[in-house]
């Protein structure tokens, strides 16, 4: 028993059917017009019976012959709508129409243990047929009115396409116009530099030349003062040694001012005896006036009073010879130091010629132009002498 029904499951009839149905689905798919539909309607409602048939069949009572030739004519029905699927042709669903009657008759022989529950009316199947038609009819409006929105929608879609392709060709237009003026600008920029780097070479090349003309004109300067202060400089040494020079004027400045010092010694030796001698003087009339005149010691006050004027004298007149001697020395430095700068504009042979004649005037001379000619040793006739000139120069002082 369980063999009898296993064969009965395994049997390729199920397949066929199956195979059916699902090429009957795609059929529907495709069918536009009404003979199609009618054709297909009735294709589902005899691949239903055979399904309800084959649930109804007995595993056991069922031979297998009876649904080999149950698969046979199904099999032809399922290549025929396999052809209207390809090719659209609706002889080939007439065609299944012709085969499914027979597979309908081979079912029908299929034994069943129980009647089948119910049925399909033929009210029923008119009525289904009627709402099916209906249903396909809202369907294929909606299907229009989804094409129409289609339709507006990709029309939309090309205007928005084409505004697009518009504002694509303006931008590019404007990268153009862009490129253009940015080159336009690189092109002036680069011809403002270049400008810019000729005019700044050319003030280059005019400062340098400038400086060069300066440089050169300070340098000419710098070089004639150079000569100039050098030439100076050169007179300037040959005075400063001429005036410098000790050996040539003979120090006389010194001897001038060693003579100085001495005369204003002497001076005030001088000064200093004639004081005290007067002051003796007068201190003895004081005394003979108050005490009475006594003749010896009266004359022996006035003898030492008197007595003072001869170192007072002496010293006057050594100042006078050195004052002498410090004022021709003086001369003499002053003539030496002073001489060459006096004879500098004269020709050479004349500078000689006077210095010559002036050397026999400094040089070789005696020691007693140095001093007093007329000095003598100090002798009581000297010292009377020298009395004389004391009161004279008291005099005139």
């Amino acid at each position: 028993m369980a063999l009898l029904e296993d064969n009965f499951q395994n049997h390729n009839v199920h397949q066929v059917v199956s195979q059916l149905r699902e090429a009957l689905k795609e059929a529907e798919n495709k069918a536009s017009d009404s003979p199609a539909i009618d054709y297909l309607d009735g294709l589902r409602q005899a691949i239903s019976y055979i399904d309800q048939r084959l649930e109804l069949a007995s595993p056991v009572l069922t031979s297998a012959g009876r649904l080999s030739n149950l698969e046979k004519s199904a099999q032809a029905t399922l290549n025929e709508l396999n052809q209207y699927n390809s090719n659209s042709n609706a002889g080939h669903l007439t065609n299944a129409s012709n085969q499914v009657d027979a597979a309908l008759n081979q079912a029908r022989l299929l034994i069943s243990i129980d009647s089948p529950e119910g049925g399909v009316k033929a009210s029923e199947a008119v009525s289904f047929k009627e709402l099916a038609e209906n249903v396909i009819a809202e369907l294929r409006q909606k299907n229009n009115e989804l094409v129409e929105i289609a339709d507006k929608v990709s029309g939309s879609l090309q205007v928005s396409e084409n505004r697009v392709n518009e504002l694509d060709g303006e931008l590019d237009s404007l990268n153009e116009k862009i490129s253009t003026k940015l080159n336009e600008i690189d092109k002036s920029l680069s011809e403002k530099e270049s400008e810019r780097e000729n005019i700044f070479e050319e003030n280059q090349e005019n400062i340098k030349s400038r400086y060069e003309e300066v440089e050169s004109e300070f340098k000419e300067t710098a070089k004639q003062i150079v000569d100039e202060l050098t030439s100076k400089k050169k007179e300037a040494e040959k005075i400063v040694q001429l005036v410098g020079n000790i050996g040539l004027t003979g120090n006389y400045r010194g001897i001038a001012e060693r003579e100085r010092s001495s005369a204003n010694l002497m001076r005030w030796i001088a000064l200093g005896c004639f004081s005290a001698m007067f002051f003796v003087i007068a201190v003895t009339l004081i005394f003979a006036a108050r005490n009475g005149f006594d003749p010896w010691l009266t004359a022996f006050r006035f003898t030492a009073g008197l007595i003072l004027i001869i170192p007072a004298t002496y010293a006057a007149r050594e100042s006078s010879r050195h004052r002498a001697i410090e004022e021709r020395n003086k001369r003499t430095e002053l003539e030496l130091a002073s001489i060459d700068a006096y004879l500098e504009n004269l020709p050479d042979d004349a500078k000689h010629k006077i210095k010559e004649a002036l050397s026999n005037s400094f040089f070789g001379q005696s020691l007693d132009n140095n001093g007093d000619v007329n000095a003598e040793p100090v002798s009581s006739r000297s010292l009377i002498i020298l009395l004389k000139d004391a009161i004279s120069a008291l005099g005139r002082k």
